[in-house]
């Protein structure tokens, strides 16, 4: 038993597996049919399907009661005083490793499979069976989140408890796609548990992002956003410091961070640095000790990383480039026009005098 029993088990899995893709493949020790090899195919791809639906079903049913048996076992064996957020980090972490998933996902994932093994114990048995696929189980649990515990049990008994009489025209939900059980479900939860209309609202509203789009960025900027003027003040169209203090306030206090999105790689034309890096390339201002040697206009280092202040985090660094809101780069080429003219007029006289090839570049 244990790892050999697991490990005999996939492997039998792994062989029937390649059985049936060589029936499907038409490679079987007999045709589905001899009358009609064809058609025998057809029907014998068709039933593939069904039985494969019923095993991914017992699949995922069997995913998380493994995932809260783990669970389970990590809380158990975590040291005194753990912190218990850091505890639910760390199992979504091995369980995002394991099934190849991101944070949120692994978190998601998680708390599908404790509302499966704790209060939907018919969806669990359902989903074990194969009637329901996981899409169905995602609605149950869905739907079951602001009911009280008698609700969830009314919900359940209502669509999976046969013993519940139904119409005769009545489907089993196991044989409606996930979008029509969702509408039946969101119709009986609001039928008969009206409360639960104002607690999804307030549930919704807690839980939502705060995003910024890109186009709308928040360092200062001249005019559309990407002609920043200021990587460390907020755009006045957008509030003062104290209205991102707020923001961030309360974001913080809902538990979500901000990251500060902003364009880099070309500023505006009245970047104090930008204009004092295009007057030295053209030969106005020294090249040692000028506004290029890494420093931002008030003297701030910070070129090439990562600047994190106590509201936000801001990845930035210092750019040579100006932005006049055409094509992008057309500030950097005027600021070089003067070298490469100089540069042109060097090649030319060396090419005149025959120290270069008329090919040469």
């Amino acid at each position: 038993m244990g790892r050999k029993a697991v490990a005999r088990a996939f492997a039998d899995i792994r062989a029937a597996l390649a059985v049936l893709n060589a029936e499907v493949d038409g490679c079987g020790s007999e045709p589905f049919s001899a009358a009609d090899p064809l058609a025998g195919l057809a029907d014998g791809s068709l039933d593939i399907l069904a039985g494969a639906r019923e095993a991914e079903a017992g699949l995922a049913g069997l995913k998380a009661r493994a995932a809260m048996r783990y669970a389970g076992t990590a809380h158990t064996l975590a040291p005194l005083g753990a912190p218990v957020p850091a505890q639910e980090m760390a199992v979504a972490a091995e369980i995002g490793c394991v099934l190849a998933l991101g944070p949120r996902a692994a978190s998601t994932f998680l708390s599908v499979s404790h509302a499966l093994t704790t209060t939907l114990p018919l969806t669990l048995a359902a989903l074990h069976a194969g009637t329901i696929s996981w899409q169905h189980a995602l609605v149950m649990v869905d739907e079951a989140a602001t009911l009280d515990p008698a609700g969830v049990v009314a919900l359940e008994a209502h669509f999976l408890d046969p013993a519940v009489p139904k119409p005769p025209t009545a489907a089993a939900i196991g044989e409606m796609p996930a979008h029509r059980l969702r509408h039946k479900a969101r119709t009986w939860r609001e039928r008969h548990h009206v409360e639960s209309i104002e607690k999804r609202h307030a549930k919704g509203v807690a839980e939502r992002r705060v995003e910024y789009r890109p186009d709308k960025l928040v360092f200062a900027s001249e005019t559309h956003g990407y002609d920043t003027t200021d990587y460390f003040r907020i755009d006045p169209r957008l509030g003062d410091d104290a209205d991102f203090d707020e923001l961030i306030a309360q974001c913080h206090a809902r538990g979500l961070k901000v990251l500060l999105d902003g364009v880099f790689n070309h500023v505006g034309r009245s970047f104090g640095r930008s204009r004092m890096c295009s007057r030295t390339v053209q030969g106005l201002l020294p090249p040692h000790g000028s506004a290029c040697s890494g420093r931002t206009p008030d003297g701030r280092r910070g070129p090439n990383r990562t600047t994190r202040t106590s509201r936000a985090t801001i990845i930035w660094w210092p750019s040579t480039t100006t932005n006049r809101g055409r094509r992008p780069g057309h500030g950097r080429d005027e600021a070089l026009a003067g070298p490469r003219r100089r540069l042109a007029a060097r090649r030319g006289v060396r090419r005149a005098a025959g120290v270069l090839g008329p090919g040469a570049g």
